[in-house]
This record gives C-alpha cells, sequence and structure tokens, in this order.
C-alpha cells in the first residue's frame, strides 16, 4: 500500500466490487474504528455498524473534566 494515497482508494483498489448496501461492522469505536467507518460512508455505504464496549466513542480521545 502507498501511503500518499487515501484510505478511500485503497480499500476502492483492494475490494473494488463490493456492493454499497453490504453490511459492514467495526469492532472498536475508538480513532481507527471511526476513520474506518467515515471513510467507508464516504465511499457510499450506508449499512455500517460500530460497535463500542463503553459508554462513548473516541477510545483514548475522549474529553475528561479536572477539577
Amino acid at each position: 500500500m502507498d501511503p500518499e494515497r487515501s484510505i478511500e482508494e485503497q480499500f476502492t483498489k483492494l475490494h473494488p466490487t463490493l456492493p454499497v448496501n453490504t453490511r459492514i461492522g467495526i469492532v472498536g469505536g475508538g480513532p481507527s474504528g471511526i476513520s474506518a467507518a467515515y471513510a467507508l460512508a464516504r465511499l457510499g455505504y450506508n449499512n455500517i455498524t460500530v460497535l463500542e464496549k463503553h459508554h462513548a466513542v473516541g477510545g483514548m480521545c475522549e474529553s475528561v473534566e479536572i477539577e
């Protein structure tokens, strides 16, 4: 894979024949999972589910209040 090419271009090259209504499950709502879901949605996929075990997505990027 060429790091200069976008995720969308690389995915399309690897899987050019997947129909846009393919059911896609992404395990983990951290930065990588959310990025993957976003890239797939930009490609036109509309049946994407992100599974996250915590109360919010974002992984280590979650905001916290400090008193």
